[in-house]
């Protein structure tokens, strides 16, 4: 939405890619969730700032459950389930969640599905001229995981 109105706001209609740019902020959109999802599960520093494995607490289908869900791991990922319906704090039962995704490839997975889709948002910035400023931010982030 925030796209669309910049684009109806500028006064240079003609220079705008409006696919290419309503693509790249899909493509940012799904890069920067399942990098928020992986780091809530896997970085300890980020755990300091923000929390850690929320979405395990708050019983959430991010990327790594799904992977995990879908991978025939632990029954179709009954455990991982059952941990999700319980919505618990319990530090170790969401280590246990993590730790089952981690041994079910899940968050190897996840890491991948990250990079792949950071290809694509690579491309289509390129695509529509290159932003150093955008891309120097992406290699930021990049650092942080």
């Amino acid at each position: 939405l925030a796209v669309r109105l910049m684009i109806a706001c500028c006064e240079e209609k003609s220079a705008i890619d409006e696919p290419g740019l309503l693509c790249l902020c899909d493509e940012l959109s799904l890069y920067f969730q399942i990098r928020d999802d992986y780091i809530n599960l896997c970085s300890s520093s980020y755990a300091s700032k923000k929390g850690w494995a929320e979405d395990v607490e708050e019983g959430k289908f991010n990327y790594a459950v799904v992977h995990h869900c879908r991978s025939g791991a632990d029954a179709a990922g009954d455990r991982l389930r059952n941990i999700l319906r319980q919505r618990t704090d319990d530090v170790e039962l969401k280590k246990y969640a993590v730790r089952i995704m981690r041994e079910s490839g899940s968050l190897k997975a996840t890491r991948d599905k990250m990079e792949e889709v950071r290809v694509r948002v690579d491309e289509r910035i390129a695509a529509l001229g290159g932003n150093g400023r955008l891309a120097g931010l992406l290699e930021r982030l990049d650092g942080q995981v």
